[in-house]
């Protein structure tokens, strides 16, 4: 008991913190005045629709509580938002303020009408027309409503906000998994964002993995392209013990890589595009057919399982200079083969835990297209 004492204390040192109480006149000058960073890139990622944000603003308007804001206090003593980016954009937003990544002021906030107060429809914070807008009195009791910010200052170890972020917008949250991990890749090294981002834009890529407007919207095909890199170029030594699911150990691990120094941008782009233009080579299979379950045809729904193994062993071939590259009929047989692969069937049945399956199946993929597996013998 005493070793969980110690280690409680120990990891509350990690997380130095303080709390404020903050009118929203304060916080719009802090926004203006650029020492609050909302990562306008994140905006995309929070889907409030604009009834969702008229009800955030009849809250503060009827002085009903709403949760804190988490920031992190950056070198420079910049806050870096946590948790709370929706809820400031659409403060900020309503007021006239938001800009987009590129620094242009969004088009101001148009309020609905509530049942509590159908009176703000057609409202905005500030109108050509004075019936248009919201009464002075009513704007300068919004602007003095006040917020707990909870602060982790500088002084707290780096992990922390990741870890506070990702507490924060799991679970309950309306966010994805990839969802959070894009954010902590924005908020670790937008460099690497970018990179996901732009595989994922790959039309071959694209036209080999058809999806549902819902995946779609929930960047599905950005988890795609982070368990791929993921399985490509990190340890996977232990990964069974020491995690049982497999989105910590995805989080963890595209974290690993954004601090990654020595991380080669140019040489992963041009072997993950070598590996789709491999598979657009291929006469006898569809391109939204390739990572589908295959009896005597495709069918189905893209396989997360079939893309792993495919795209990682195809890419360790190519890596390896393995010959069968050259063989588009061999390719097309082994992706065929595919689910009628022991390994394959065992680790892609029901009840599999999802961090055995990534370890075994990324394992599978590089003996599979290289000559060693069982279905080559």
């Amino acid at each position: 008991m005493n070793n969980l004492s110690d280690k409680i204390k120990e990891l509350k040192k990690e997380i130095v913190s303080d709390s404020y109480s903050m009118s929203i006149g304060e916080l719009i000058s802090l926004y203006n005045d650029e020492e609050l960073d909302i990562h306008p890139r994140f905006q995309r990622l929070f889907r409030w629709s604009s009834y969702q944000k008229t009800r955030f603003i009849e809250s503060i308007l009827l002085n009903i509580p709403i949760p804190p804001i988490f920031v992190s206090q950056n070198s420079e003593g910049i806050w870096d938002v946590i948790d709370g980016v929706q809820r400031l954009s659409t403060i900020f937003q309503f007021v006239g303020k938001l800009k987009d990544q590129d620094g242009k002021i969004l088009d101001m906030l148009e309020l609905e009408g509530t049942k509590a107060l159908p009176e703000l429809e057609g409202l905005y914070w500030e109108a050509d027309s004075p019936e248009d807008s919201l009464p002075k009195d009513v704007k300068l009791d919004f602007k003095r409503s006040r917020i707990v910010i909870n602060i982790v200052k500088k002084e707290s170890d780096t992990s922390a906000k990741y870890e506070l972020f990702q507490r924060l917008n799991t679970g309950g949250s309306n966010l994805s998994d990839q969802e959070v991990r894009n954010c902590l890749m924005l908020m670790s090294n937008p460099l690497l964002y970018d990179f996901v981002e732009r595989l994922a834009s790959n039309e071959i890529f694209i036209e080999s993995t058809p999806l549902s407007n819902k995946l779609v919207d929930e960047q599905y095909r950005m988890e795609l392209i982070t368990r791929y890199l993921i399985a490509m170029n990190c340890s996977l030594y232990n990964m069974r013990k020491e995690y049982k699911d497999l989105a910590p150990f995805l989080d963890d691990k595209i974290l690993e890589l954004c601090d990654d120094e020595q991380f080669d941008y140019t040489g992963q782009e041009t072997l993950f595009d070598s590996v789709f233009k491999l598979l657009e080579s291929i006469s006898d299979i569809n391109s939204d057919d390739i990572f589908k379950r295959y009896t005597d045809r495709f069918s189905g729904a893209v396989s997360s399982s079939a893309f792993l193994t495919i795209t990682v062993g195809l890419a360790n071939a190519i890596k390896n200079g393995n010959s069968i590259v050259n063989d588009l009929s061999k390719v097309s047989e082994l992706i065929k083969g595919l689910f009628i692969q022991e390994t394959f069937f065992n680790y892609t049945r029901n009840g599999t835990r999802a961090i055995d399956r990534f370890e075994a199946l990324t394992s599978f993929g590089k003996e599979y297209f290289c000559g060693e597996s069982e279905g080559l013998r």
